[in-house]
C-alpha cells in the first residue's frame, strides 16, 4: 500500500503544491491598508520579510531547472526567472547601502572592514566546503566543472578556485560581484562628495562591463559572466530609489492605482515580449554567448525586466504589509539558504544518495535549504563577529597609538 502510495505521488504536481504553500506563508497575518493610506515597502522588517520570499524562490528555481526527472513544472513558461531575484537582492544592497550613507554620520568610517568581513566570511566558507569536495571526492555534485579542474591538481587552478577567482561553488558569483559593487560604492563616494556624479559613476562601470562581455569571450571571469550582466542595473536602480525616495514615494502615493495599473500593464507586455523573443533564440539556435549583438540586447531586456519587476512589488507592498514569524524566521537565514540549499538539490540526486521518488526528493531537499542554512547562520554569525572584533580591534588600537604621537608631537 506504501509503494502505492508512493508510486503515485510523482505524478502530482509538486510545484503546484509548493506555490499554494507559499501563498498561504505570505498571506498569513498579511495586512492592507485602508484608502488614502500607505505602508513604506522598503522599511526593514518589509525589506527582510521579501528576502525570506525570494530566497525560497530561489530554492525552487533550481530545484525547477536541475533535477526533477518526473516533472517539468516551470512558473514562467520557458524563460527562467532566478536573474530577477538575484536583481531583487542587488536592488536591496543598493538601496541599503545609499539609505545608511544618506542618514548615518561618518557611514564610510571603517566601511570596507565591515563590509568585505561581512560579505566575504560566508563566501570563503561555502567556497571551501564545495572545494574540498570537488578536490578529495573528483564528483561533480555542482553544476560545475571545478570538479574536474581541481582533480588536476595544478596550483594555479587550486589558487583560482580556493582564492574566488572562479569559484568552487558556481552561484559564489553573486557575491564576488556584491564584493566589486561595495568596493566601487566606498571609493566613489569616499572621494566625490556629489552623490549623483557617484551614481553615474557606477551606472558607467556596469554599463561597460555588460559591453565588455559582449565585446570578448576572454579576460576576468566575472565580467563575461551573462549572469550578473542580466541582473546588476538593480542595484544602480536601488542607489536611485534611495537618493529620490521621499519624491518618488510622494508622487507614487498620489496616483497609486494609476501607476499600479501602468507598471502591471508594461509587466505583461514586455514579459509576453521576452517569451517570444526567447522562443527566436531557440529556433534559430542563436548561442548568445558568442553573438555580440544578442548578448548586449539581452542582457539590457533582462534589466529592465528586473526593474519593472522591483517596481510592481514595491507599488503592491505600499499597500500590502508582509507580517509573520515564518517569513521573518527566512529572511534572517536568507543568505544561508542561498548559499547552502544547492547543496542539497544536487547530493540527493548523486550516486552517494538518490532519492529515486520526486515528492521524498523535493521534500529532503527542502528540509535540507532549511536545517542546513540555519546551522551556518550560527557558524558565519560566528565567525563575522570574530573577525570583526579583530579588525576594529587593531583599527582602534592604531588610531590610539596616533593620537598619543600626535600629543607628544
Amino acid at each position: 500500500m506504501i509503494k502505492k502510495i508512493l508510486n503515485e505521488f510523482p505524478t502530482l504536481s509538486f510545484y503546484n503544491k509548493i506555490q499554494i504553500f507559499l501563498i498561504i506563508i505570505i498571506c498569513f497575518k498579511m495586512e492592507l491598508r485602508e484608502e488614502g493610506k500607505f505602508f513604506n515597502p522598503l522599511n526593514f522588517q518589509q525589506t527582510k520579510n521579501m528576502k525570506g520570499i525570494l530566497s525560497i524562490l530561489v530554492f525552487l528555481n533550481h530545484l525547477d531547472s536541475l533535477k526533477l526527472k518526473k516533472t517539468s513544472y516551470y512558473f514562467f513558461s520557458r524563460l527562467t526567472y532566478g536573474y530577477i531575484l538575484i536583481g531583487f537582492f542587488f536592488f536591496y544592497s543598493g538601496y541599503g547601502l545609499m539609505k545608511q550613507y544618506l542618514t548615518k554620520n561618518n557611514y564610510l568610517k571603517g566601511f570596507l572592514r565591515k563590509r568585505l568581513i561581512t560579505i566575504l566570511i560566508p563566501f570563503y566558507l561555502v567556497n571551501t566546503i564545495c572545494g574540498l569536495l570537488f578536490y578529495y571526492t573528483g564528483r561533480k555534485y555542482y553544476n560545475s566543472s571545478n570538479h574536474l579542474r581541481l582533480r588536476e591538481k595544478n596550483p594555479t587552478i587550486i589558487f583560482e578556485t580556493f582564492s574566488g577567482i572562479i569559484p568552487a561553488y558556481y552561484i559564489g558569483w553573486y557575491t564576488i560581484v556584491l564584493t566589486i559593487l561595495n568596493i566601487l560604492f566606498y571609493f566613489s563616494f569616499k572621494f566625490i562628495k556629489y552623490d549623483l556624479i557617484n551614481i553615474g559613476i557606477i551606472f558607467i562601470f556596469i554599463s561597460y562591463t555588460l559591453y565588455y562581455g559582449s565585446y570578448t569571450r576572454v579576460g576576468l571571469y566575472y565580467f563575461r559572466n551573462l549572469l550578473w550582466n542580466q541582473s546588476t542595473f538593480s542595484f544602480f536602480f536601488g542607489l536611485i530609489i534611495a537618493k529620490f525616495e521621499k519624491n518618488i514615494f510622494a508622487v507614487v502615493q498620489k496616483y497609486h492605482s494609476l501607476f499600479l495599473g501602468i507598471f502591471l500593464y508594461i509587466h505583461f507586455i514586455f514579459y509576453d515580449y521576452l517569451n517570444k523573443y526567447q522562443i527566436y533564440l531557440e529556433k534559430y539556435n542563436i548561442n548568445i554567448d558568442f553573438n555580440q549583438y544578442h548578448y548586449l540586447k539581452k542582457g539590457i531586456l533582462f534589466n529592465f525586466n528586473c526593474i519593472i519587476n522591483i517596481i510592481v512589488v514595491h507599488i503592491i507592498l505600499m499597500k500590502v504589509y508582509l507580517n509573520n514569524k515564518i517569513l521573518d524566521f527566512l529572511g534572517n537565514i536568507s543568505s544561508d539558504i542561498y548559499y547552502y540549499h544547492k547543496f542539497g538539490i544536487t547530493l540527493f540526486r548523486t550516486d552517494l544518495i538518490y532519492f529515486n521518488n520526486d515528492g521524498i526528493y523535493v521534500f529532503m531537499s527542502f528540509i535540507w535549504a532549511i536545517l542546513i542554512p540555519l546551522l551556518m547562520s550560527y557558524v558565519n554569525s560566528f565567525l563575522v563577529h570574530f573577525f570583526l572584533k579583530i579588525a576594529f580591534f587593531n583599527y582602534n588600537s592604531f588610531q590610539e597609538k596616533n593620537k598619543q604621537i600626535k600629543k607628544i608631537n
